[in-house]
């Protein structure tokens, strides 16, 4: 159940150990809506790939991609969508 006044962030790298952030993402999205509505994903990672940032753009539930390490300005955009 999702209540609406509450906002949730997913912070995403995509080279993990066990599943990877892609494999992450192609799960998320496929959920009901009702349950996603209200996450934020965003891609926090140390990947300079341009096609690994290429990609994540392809995906309508990663809201943006942060290269590591995280500043303050990647917060204040961050917090300033929620």
């Amino acid at each position: 159940h999702s209540d609406s006044s509450q906002h949730y962030i997913i912070f995403l790298d995509i080279n993990m150990p066990v599943t990877e952030g892609w494999e992450f993402i192609e799960a998320f999205e496929k959920l009901d809506r009702q349950f996603t509505a209200h996450v934020n994903l965003y891609i926090y990672t140390s990947s300079e790939y341009y096609r690994d940032i290429e990609r994540a753009k392809t995906y309508t539930s990663v809201k943006n991609i942060f290269l590591k390490p995280l500043s303050t300005e990647m917060i204040t955009e961050i917090c300033g969508k929620i």
